[in-house]
């Protein structure tokens, strides 16, 4: 029962939307200020971006801050300009634009960031935001964001216009986010010596990986690769120990349940072998060989009965250590309960097939002899 609690837990974790279909996501590290770049990192992202969306099996390239489902995280806090002063906070990050096209999260109004936009200071005005559906109307729920404005705590004072507002999604931690998020170009805020390419993949991912990672020794043979991951592996990442556990226990409760059909096995084929002359004597005396394999077979339920009944309750009981461990379910899960009692059904019945064939084959004659 505990490991059908953690491998439906599991299943309801990865069945999480993310706001797009992660697997068909690729996300590849470069990071030119390990080789001082310095200003000159604007023109090597431009181009890395041109060149990414030319390669065959790319249907989209652009580029994040922190990649997505990564252990880097960053909020922001800001105020409606003109509102009651009340301040909002949300996990933010910075992007180029196509990135929302690479992740094919929609845009469900307004529009993407701007190329002149992107890498653009907002020290004179002018400074663009994008929205989640959800933050859109917490943040607005008086009507439309686009067009809207905002001001910044950090920096203190700048007012921002919402440009978009994008479906909701998560991308840092997928199990406890909700669907809030603010994205601002990069360089908006402050210049980031780092980024990660985000493409949206035609070809299968090690065939694209490949050809990014020689991209970017044409651009520049001095710069590493790094954490090149489809965002599906990475929120598996971010499940691993979890992951284990699950395994760990799947494999525990699979020995356990061999070594139950073992035993039952055993102990019936003991009995058999202890009242064969029983046996024989009722064939002799006109017993049907199918009652005799009913008889082992009732004596078999009546073990998963008496199993069952300690069994479940207890298992009631225990099931409150794996608590912390259940997402998505109750701990009291009857597909877990369910499935766990009909797993030994079959276990009882396939451990009793055996006795009871023999029972059915005695030949009351040599038993009698013997």
């Amino acid at each position: 029962i505990r490991a059908g609690l953690l491998a439906r837990s599991m299943a309801a974790r990865l069945s999480i939307d993310p706001g797009f279909d992660p697997s068909r996501v690729l996300s590849v590290s470069v990071e030119p200020g390990l080789q001082g770049y310095g200003p000159r990192q604007e023109s090597f992202y431009r181009d890395l971006v041109m060149r990414a969306r030319q390669q065959p099996g790319v249907r989209a390239a652009g580029l994040v801050w922190l990649r997505p489902y990564s252990q880097g995280a960053a909020d922001t806090r800001f105020k409606v300009s003109g509102g009651d002063g009340a301040e909002i906070s949300a996990p933010s990050n910075m992007i180029s634009p196509g990135y929302f096209d690479a992740l094919g999260l929609a845009i469900v109004a307004g529009r993407d960031f701007t190329n002149e936009e992107f890498q653009r200071t907002d020290t004179g005005g002018g400074g663009v935001v994008i929205l989640t559906e959800s933050l859109a109307a917490r943040t607005f729920p008086a009507g439309a964001a686009v067009g809207r404005q905002i001001v910044m705590d950090y920096p203190e004072g700048r007012v921002r216009t919402v440009v978009g507002v994008v479906r909701d999604t998560k991308q840092r931690q997928i199990a406890r986010d909700d669907g809030d998020m603010y994205f601002e170009p990069f360089g908006q805020s402050f210049p980031s010596g780092f980024a990660s390419l985000v493409v949206g993949l035609q070809a299968p991912a090690d065939v694209v990986a490949d050809r990014l990672r020689a991209l970017v020794r044409e651009i520049d043979g001095t710069l590493p690769v790094y954490d090149v991951t489809p965002l599906d592996a990475a929120i598996r990442q971010q499940f691993a120990d979890d992951i284990l556990l699950m395994r760990l226990t799947l494999t525990f409760a699979a020995l356990a349940t061999v070594i139950a059909a073992v035993g039952l096995y055993g102990v019936l084929a003991r009995s058999l072998a202890e009242r064969r002359r029983e046996f024989g004597i009722r064939t002799a005396l006109g017993a049907a060989p199918s009652r005799l394999a009913r008889h082992l077979t009732r004596e078999a339920t009546t073990m998963l009965l008496a199993g069952l009944a300690i069994g479940l309750p207890a298992s009631v009981w225990l099931a409150r250590f794996v608590d912390s461990r259940i997402f998505g379910i109750s701990r009291l899960d009857p597909i877990a309960f369910a499935a766990a009692a009909l797993i030994l059904a079959l276990v009882m019945f396939g451990a009793s097939i055996p006795a009871a064939r023999r029972a059915a084959a005695l030949d009351p004659a040599d038993v009698l002899r013997g």
